[in-house]
């Protein structure tokens, strides 16, 4: 293996316990990162206050990065990424404030000499399963991995979330910081788009694990393709359409009005049948397209009065 440095990025806020764990876990890691930077964005159930007592005796290696109001966690990590490439580190892993990496995961991650001009991740996992499908590229008609044992110890995929997302500051220098109007949900979706436009390819690492609360989906089954509708309340309902919609005018041009508002649609009968908040969470699916076609970015969810 050789010694790369790293700059551990985990954006928080007003989730003290699980922060706690998370940091916990990076101060244990087998390979320990050069520094960690935690992004607060905003706290107010005493995070901030926290942070500041115990980073110093805990995690001497850590650094409080204090944002001034709640921009979500798209401008949270593009906060932090930006912070990380001042400091001069070569690589730079990403995560939540709901990550618990294995002791390991850094390690793994780095054992196989990393590319840099390529993205790699740490899989998310809830104990033996995925914490959420994985969308591997594949060039034949492969079986669908089921669960984390599956997984080969590099796994070409279209994208990964920013949770053990790990890349060279060199080629964040060359494709741009995540999108901050996004403010939560799909950024790192646009990101690994970005990045394969540029030529980058993008590599979940099978061997390096982090722990993760599973997120909880149901299929809609249509005649043609099986869609997983994940459960949200409004709010987040509302930002996962409208960046979903933000990617497909970006990346695939007329497709989002003949593909992605119709898909749309078809996701909110999915939604109808299975969650409550029904009037809700039609609001916050209008309300997402809306603002998604009239390229309304940034927090908006309070505006639509959703949360």
């Amino acid at each position: 293996m050789i010694n790369h440095d790293v700059t551990v990025v985990v954006v928080t806020y007003n989730r003290r316990t699980l922060l706690e764990r998370c940091l916990s876990a990076l101060a244990n890691q087998t390979t320990p990162p050069t520094r960690i930077l935690v992004v607060d964005n905003a706290s107010t159930d005493g995070t901030r206050d926290w942070l500041t007592g115990w980073l110093p005796e805990n995690l001497p290696n850590g650094l409080l990065i204090k944002l001034s109001e709640n921009l979500g966690g798209a401008a949270g990590f593009s906060a932090g990424l930006q912070q990380a490439m001042l400091v001069g580190d070569s690589w730079v892993w990403m995560m939540d404030d709901d990550a618990e990496p294995h002791s390991d995961a850094l390690a793994k991650l780095l054992e196989r000499n990393p590319d840099p001009t390529h993205i790699y991740s740490s899989c998310a996992i809830a104990g033996d399963s995925f914490a959420w499908p994985i969308a591997p590229i594949t060039h034949n008609h492969s079986p669908p991995l089921a669960k984390p044992t599956d997984l080969p110890i590099l796994l070409e995929v279209h994208h990964t979330p920013f949770l053990g997302f790990f890349i060279n500051t060199k080629l964040a220098t060359k494709i741009g910081l995540p999108d901050a109007g996004f403010f939560l949900g799909r950024d790192d979706v646009e990101y690994c788009l970005r990045a394969r436009q540029a030529g980058a390819k993008v590599f979940l690492m099978g061997n390096s694990r982090i722990e993760h609360p599973r997120a909880i989906y149901y299929p809609l089954r249509l005649p043609w393709r099986t869609v997983h509708v994940y459960q949200l309340p409004p709010w987040k309902r509302y930002y996962i359409v409208r960046n979903r919609l933000f990617i497909a005018k970006r990346y695939y041009g007329w497709s989002a009005y003949y593909s992605t508002v119709p898909a749309t649609l078809l996701r909110l009968v999915g939604v109808l049948c299975n969650e409550p908040s029904r009037l809700l969470q039609i609001k916050a699916t209008f309300a997402g397209l809306i603002d998604g076609l009239l390229d309304r970015k940034g927090r908006r969810h309070d505006r639509w009065k959703l949360d």
